[in-house]
């Protein structure tokens, strides 16, 4: 699977996650176990390091939300920077961020990574594109952030 990541072929590793979703659970790898980190020997640290350098938006949320892999600062920019271009079938940026919010083991680190590449990439947009749709996102971040807080 790593050299489909690498070679940015998009419909092979659909395949790859729908066959394996296909199987009996007790054999499935890739949606079960955490393969956020690479072995040993590759350039990149985190599996999804891969299609951020390659700025492949659509394999990123693939691994994001399919197969449940961790996002470094560097890839949660680009998922922010391409907000109106994340996928709709990984639930659009705030479904897929929401999504990776609720299985991540310290929500409030990673609400607060949100807010900061939220932050940073309006400030980015000023006189550049219309920043409206990262605006909503950031205030119903913050409120998350907030209500995770008090809890």
């Amino acid at each position: 699977m790593i050299k489909s990541v690498k070679r940015n072929w998009l419909n092979e590793v659909r395949i790859m996650i729908e066959l394996e979703c296909s199987g009996p659970m007790e054999e499935r790898h890739l949606t079960k176990h955490d393969i956020s980190v690479l072995p040993l020997g590759e350039r990149e640290a985190l599996f999804v390091d891969i299609p951020t350098s390659s700025q492949n938006l659509e394999m990123l949320c693939l691994l994001v939300h399919r197969c449940n892999c961790a996002l470094s600062y560097r890839d949660l920019k680009l998922i922010v920077h391409c907000w109106e271009d994340v996928p709709v079938s990984a639930g659009a940026a705030e479904g897929l961020l929401l999504e990776y919010l609720l299985r991540y083991d310290n929500p409030l680190s990673a609400v607060s990574a949100v807010l900061m590449a939220m932050r940073s990439e309006i400030l980015d947009r000023q006189k550049k594109k219309p920043a409206s749709h990262l605006e909503d996102g950031l205030q119903k971040s913050s409120r998350l952030q907030v209500i995770i807080w008090t809890q």
